[in-house]
């Protein structure tokens, strides 16, 4: 995996997953999230916090893909490692690529979903191309210029 930013402090590092999540139709599914507040939506890559309780960078993965999406997930390739600090949280955020392998809704569950004043978390498949991707806002813009520069090799993944 590629580092894109220096390492903050470790004792102070927030450790989250994300999925690359490609699909069977050659797309990347990502949540768009629409706040109550009247901010701008914005697209992120489905993933969270790694718990204490999770065995691996990977079962947190899992386990997160499966709250937000009620979906399961192949995981084909490490992707990159993004250090960076929001809201004075120093974060380490590892991606990873993923195939969809199943996908129900109805299963979704977590805080993001029981209380209305969160917003909305809108499941939406983007086609892996430069000018699909430049549709999107993507909250990571590093991720974003990941995407760009290997869309090719993620559209040979998800053939």
């Amino acid at each position: 995996m590629n580092t894109l930013l220096p390492a903050a402090d470790s004792a102070t590092i927030i450790r989250r997953v994300r999925a690359i999540l490609l699909t069977a139709a050659g797309t990347v599914l990502f949540i768009k999230r629409v706040k109550p507040n009247g901010t701008l939506p914005y697209h992120v890559a489905p993933g969270g916090g790694v718990e204490q309780h999770d065995a691996s960078l990977e079962e947190a993965l899992h386990r997160e893909v499966f709250e937000e999406l009620g979906a399961t997930l192949e995981i084909v390739a490490p992707g990159f490692v993004l250090r960076h600090s929001m809201a004075g949280k120093n974060l380490e955020e590892h991606f990873f690529i993923c195939r969809l392998r199943d996908l129900d809704l109805s299963l979704r569950h977590g805080p993001e979903f029981e209380d209305p004043t969160r917003g909305e978390y809108i499941p939406e498949e983007v086609a892996l191309t430069a000018a699909a991707l430049n549709t999107v806002s993507l909250k990571t813009p590093q991720l974003a210029t990941w995407l760009h520069e290997h869309v090719a090799y993620l559209r040979e993944l998800a053939a």
